[in-house]
């Protein structure tokens, strides 16, 4: 069985990675949720992620699908499970790793692109787009890989277009983590390792922008090695 861990409050990406697992037919034996912090006010110049606070409360959807549901206080308290555990939040403490088996879905090539903000740093430094699910320990995405697939990109993509499928990538993959778990590859680039990369500046933000296009005609010319 399957154990959410996520925020107490409206989420896009949670309502839609249960949603996908109810759809296939994935018990989910528990959803656990933390405070949502709110985080100081961020304009980036372009968001490539969907706005994940127009989403269902947790509370509400284990309601419906009748799920056990529970609220932490914080982080520290989440209880060692049975299950395989599923995460939407953020960091995760070093008791809570030891004590579970924690899976994570990377919008980035692990060991390549790592950090926050991965889909615009593959693009600022010129690097494939990929998606890895790996299991989290206290290093950042530097887990045990467990499966990764690049996202194609094609000629007439747009910054939306990729961005989109990009994530939706990352939904499907960890909507179908079993399925991986059972038919695991190998990393795509593990000699290329990338360090962590904190959140993108305004100033090379303009940069990946500007330079999108050349991006777009060096990786859709190139093979996909597609899983």
């Amino acid at each position: 069985m399957t154990v959410i861990l996520t925020y107490d409050a409206p989420h896009r990406k949670t309502t839609e990675i249960i949603n996908g697992l109810v759809l296939n037919d994935e018990k989910i034996s528990s959803i656990y949720t933390i405070p949502f912090l709110p985080r100081a006010t961020r304009k980036p110049l372009f968001n490539h992620r969907p706005d994940q606070s127009v989403g269902a409360h947790p509370n509400d959807i284990a309601d419906y699908y009748n799920i056990n549901y529970t609220s932490l206080k914080n982080i520290h308290d989440f209880p060692q499970v049975d299950d395989t555990v599923i995460v939407i939040t953020g960091l995760i403490p070093e008791n809570a790793i030891k004590n579970n088996k924690i899976i994570n879905c990377h919008p980035g090539l692990i060991p390549t692109v790592r950090g926050l903000d991965a889909f615009k740093w593959a693009i600022y430094d010129k690097k494939p787009l990929g998606i890895t699910l790996h299991f989290i320990d206290k290093e950042v995405d530097a887990g045990e890989h467990i499966f990764s697939m690049r996202t194609p990109v094609f000629a007439s993509d747009t910054l939306e277009s990729l961005s989109l499928r990009h994530y939706m990538n990352e939904l499907h993959i960890l909507i179908n983590y079993k399925k991986h778990l059972k038919n695991r590859n190998k990393p795509l680039f593990p000699k290329n390792v990338g360090k962590a990369h904190m959140r993108m500046s305004a100033e090379k933000e303009k940069t990946m922008l500007n330079t999108f296009p050349e991006y777009i005609y060096e990786f859709s010319k190139q093979k996909r090695e597609l899983s």
